[in-house]
């Protein structure tokens, strides 16, 4: 994805330079596959100004593995007439990588202020740009922070969650999407919109998220449709100015991925087993055996994490902690991710002594203990368990996690950092 996203905006800038500044659209049309897709607003540079570049900002959007979006933004001064204003000019690409070239499927030029370069001819304006965007996904939704304004297509909104809608502000679209649409197991992955996991977004050029979850369509059951966000920053790099939400109906590409058993099974964060597979796994070994240490782990003051640094820095720990804990146990034994900051831990090959459960524990809690620094940040992270013992009576995952859960209510109220058994 790097590769693609440099030479993307690599070639973008090269071109553009050549066209305004050398008046070349040479390199435009080079690179161009134009029975793939539209030139708008390319036009042969024929101006008399001599123009310079007071600024640039360029922006590219990864599409697919081959696919990536530019956005260039550039502020030009005709160097010839001492009173003239600047003109700044929008121009966006839509590049495929083939073969190490880059091709231009599509080429938008225009200016901010709608008019256009040279006379008689086509430019993009904000509604071409939008079009461009309705062909590649089924709905799009735009925010502009400055006036607070929200739009999208109403009609193409109801055709994708069966639903009619009117929403008037992003908090609202929001609040919908999670209490009414999206499955409550995938939530989490659209909480991207804190403070201060876009401060560190617009630092780290992290302005492209990418997620898939599932939607209740009242036609069809429930449905995954991917979900692009776009945050776009203004020409300092320092606040939001317009955010795009782009939604696209994956099912049954899904459907098709969900028959690999391995990413059926796996957590996506943190490449363990996901809750479905942990209890299975579970279930199936107790039908056999009727024992085992059940270990229910979370992360002490978690929710404090996230709320205080964002998502980010919570899925960071969380992959940290699920790749301590993988590195410390057997082959046999079974961990899984069952939720949140919830993993459990079922332990196979022991014996009845309860010191060596103890001594086990400990050595476990005591590797996930770190220290968190970023920044000007500095946490020490550490979690709390709760212990259930396999048995004849107790042979089931429900059963051992109501028990489990219980010991770690109580190992949190002793204070936190330790364990106790049920």
């Amino acid at each position: 994805m790097n590769k693609l996203y440099e030479l993307s905006v690599n070639n973008v800038r090269e071109a553009c330079h050549m066209y305004w500044i050398d008046k070349n659209a040479g390199y435009f049309l080079e690179h161009c596959t134009v029975d793939d897709g539209p030139v708008i607003g390319v036009c042969d540079p024929a101006w008399e100004a001599v123009y310079g570049i007071t600024s640039e900002h360029y922006q590219g959007y990864v599409q697919s593995e081959n696919l990536c979006l530019v956005s260039a933004r550039i502020a030009l001064i005709d160097k010839t007439d001492e009173n003239t204003k600047e003109i700044l000019t929008n121009t966006t690409v839509l590049c495929r990588l083939k073969e190490d070239t880059i091709q231009f499927l599509s080429i938008h030029i225009s200016r901010s202020d709608g008019k256009e370069i040279a006379p008689n001819r086509a430019v993009l304006s904000d509604s071409y740009y939008r079009r461009t965007l309705e062909f590649m996904f089924d709905v799009v939704l735009e925010y502009q922070t400055a006036n607070n304004v929200f739009i999208y297509d109403k009609d193409k909104y109801q055709e994708l969650f069966q639903v009619d809608t009117h929403f008037i502000n992003m908090d609202q679209w929001f609040w919908h999407m999670c209490t009414e649409c999206v499955l409550p197991e995938d939530t989490e992955k659209l909480d991207v919109f804190r403070r201060a996991d876009i401060e560190k977004r617009l630092r780290n050029n992290g302005n492209f998220i990418n997620t898939s979850v599932r939607i209740k369509n009242r036609e069809k059951g429930l449905l995954w449709i991917q979900v692009t966000i776009i945050i776009i920053p203004n020409d300092k790099n320092t606040a939001v100015e317009r955010v795009l939400i782009l939604m696209k109906n994956i099912d049954d590409e899904m459907q098709e991925r969900m028959q690999n058993l391995t990413h059926a099974r796996m957590d996506d964060l943190t490449k363990v087993w996901n809750r479905y597979y942990t209890e299975q796994l579970i279930n199936e070994y107790l039908e056999t055996f009727s024992k085992g240490i059940y270990i229910l782990f979370d992360v002490d003051r978690f929710k404090n994490v996230n709320d205080s640094y964002g998502h980010i820095t919570g899925d960071v720990i969380l992959k940290r902690i699920a790749s301590s804990i993988s590195s410390n146990i057997t082959i046999n034994d079974i961990f899984g991710r069952i939720g949140g900051d919830e993993f459990v831990l079922f332990l196979t090959e022991y014996n009845n002594s309860e010191k060596e459960i103890m001594d086990k524990i400990s050595n476990i809690l005591k590797n996930i203990q770190f220290d968190y620094s970023e920044q000007d940040i500095h946490m020490a992270i550490h979690c709390s368990a709760g212990v259930a013992v396999a048995d004849e009576q107790t042979n089931s995952f429900q059963m051992l996690y109501k028990m489990a859960d219980k010991a770690l209510y109580e190992a949190k109220k002793s204070g936190r950092n330790t364990f106790r058994i049920s």
